[in-house]
């Protein structure tokens, strides 16, 4: 993470008192510039990273949900479809809030190739016992 926190964290410990949700809602962009860098390793960018990204944190209706893309890195408030929402289950209603903004802005990605040992080995020419290197 980089930058100044945009606002105290302990506010979020008891979202039930009207202060601390009152103070969550009316936060502003300060323009400070802040986040976070993010890096991913898998064997198969298809089946995890994509996967992940686009049946957990990207479907409205993902476990039975209705229109609850991920609050925080789901792709909310796009301009081609109608903005996410947040469910939060309590008893004995559920709370809906209102349309959610995009918390999450993308300035750069990559994907990269990161060969195995064996790969690394072959490409060494290494001929010895694999075992004693690692």
């Amino acid at each position: 993470m980089f930058g100044p926190a945009l606002f105290d964290a302990s506010v979020l410990t008891d979202s039930a008192k009207p202060e601390g949700r009152r103070r969550l809602t009316e936060l502003t962009d300060d323009g400070n510039v802040r986040g976070i860098h993010f890096f991913c390793v898998n064997a198969s960018i298809k089946t995890q990273f994509e996967f992940v990204q686009q049946t957990w944190c990207n479907n409205p209706r993902f476990a039975g949900l209705n229109d609850n893309k991920d609050p925080l890195i789901g792709d909310n408030a796009r301009t081609d479809q109608t903005s996410s929402h947040m469910t939060i289950p309590r008893r004995p209603f559920r709370v809906r809030t209102a349309a959610l903004p995009r918390f999450v802005r993308v300035k750069a990605g990559a994907y990269l190739f990161m060969p195995s040992l064996t790969a690394l080995h072959f490409l060494a020419g290494f001929q010895g016992n694999r075992a004693a290197v690692i």
